[in-house]
């Protein structure tokens, strides 16, 4: 697994008794997902790679949550430029934050963040994570078939979404890291629907996350009440 920053709230013990317990609990709510929105509140760059002046930089993010058959995964990436920016400001973002996720998720949520030097010529995040779904696409085959017969219990479905999710922001890192001049920061979060409520809140609860070359904090928001 990439080496990503994660918050001191984050718990990725997915342990074999806890999924059980996950799709237990979850059961009564099956067909209920909430309507999500996570929004980038502020992001302060603490650094840029640049030894003079100002840099092009971009935020990239990807966002992997279950999809409708069970241990499958669906995918959202946004890719969002800032020019001119220096060492020690804000990303002009503004209120009420930039939105970068919007959907219904099923059954987990993770959220990969990823801000760079721009590069014009490097590819886009949207055409990276095309790459690597492609690739491995095949990879699923097995679910799926076993899914329609009913061979797996629905907490391995679940393990095997989770691990195909970090799989795919590993490779998308990977990838970047190819192409863009440099990576700044990087982060994930991972939320389950029971268990964690699908990390709905502020986070972190007060100030920002520090990470690596950024300084940042968002929220997730449940827009369907």
């Amino acid at each position: 697994m990439a080496d990503w920053e994660i918050s001191d709230e984050a718990d990725f013990a997915y342990t074999a008794d806890l999924l059980e317990e996950e799709c237990r609990a979850s059961a009564p709510r099956r067909g209920a997902s909430p309507h999500l929105a996570i929004t980038l509140t502020e992001l302060l760059v603490v650094q840029t790679h640049k030894w003079f002046g100002a840099a092009d930089v971009k935020l990239d993010a990807l966002v992997a949550h279950g999809a409708k058959d069970a241990g499958s995964v669906a995918y959202s990436v946004r890719t969002l430029p800032f020019a001119g920016v220096r060492k020690g400001e804000f990303l002009p973002i503004g209120a009420p934050g930039l939105l970068l996720y919007e959907g219904r998720p099923r059954r987990f949520i993770d959220l990969f963040l990823i801000l760079s030097r721009d590069d014009a010529a490097s590819p886009t995040a949207q055409a990276v994570l095309e790459e690597v779904v492609a690739t491995g696409e095949t990879l699923q085959l097995p679910l799926e078939l076993a899914t329609a017969t009913g061979f797996i219990p629905e907490s391995e479905l679940l393990a095997a979404g989770l691990k195909t999710a970090v799989a795919v922001g590993d490779l998308v890192l990977a990838r970047m890291r190819q192409h863009r001049p440099a990576i700044i920061g990087m982060f994930r979060a991972s939320w389950l629907r029971g268990r964690d409520n699908w990390g709905i809140g502020q986070h972190p609860p007060q100030g920002r996350f520090d990470v690596s070359g950024m300084s940042f904090s968002f929220s997730v928001v449940d827009e369907s009440e």
